[in-house]
């Protein structure tokens, strides 16, 4: 192993057994407010929990991810999607935004639990 990489190695040992008080969760009462104090910290790969690529809404219309947003004022994460389909009410191709928490959850159709967007490639 040549030096830099044992550097790097270490450095990185060091920092996982510093203490640190990081606070990496979201308060979007606290981002609102204007608090100096508070700074969330932002995770460099929001995309860990939604791959990009094509869906299936439960209704059966495809949709495609293209991305991640966020919301200007409350800061909340919004997954930007395509549809893959012509609509007489919206045009070709139209572009949504939902809440990443509610793109992502299970709903209960029937009786039985699924979800709003299923992945498909």
């Amino acid at each position: 192993m040549d030096g830099s990489k044992r550097n790097s190695s270490h450095a990185a040992l060091s920092l996982h057994e510093t203490s640190l008080n990081l606070d990496v969760s979201f308060n979007s009462e606290k981002a609102l407010s204007h608090d100096k104090n508070y700074i969330p910290l932002t995770i460099p790969n929001i995309m860990t929990e939604l791959k990009l690529g094509k869906y299936e809404h439960y209704k059966g219309k495809q949709y495609e991810v293209i991305g991640l947003a966020r919301h200007s004022e409350t800061l909340e994460e919004l997954v930007i999607y395509k549809a893959l389909y012509d609509s007489e009410e919206f045009g070709n191709n139209t572009l949504w935004a939902r809440p990443k928490s509610m793109f992502l959850e299970n709903i209960n159709i029937d009786g039985k639990e699924i979800p709003r967007f299923r992945y498909i490639r």
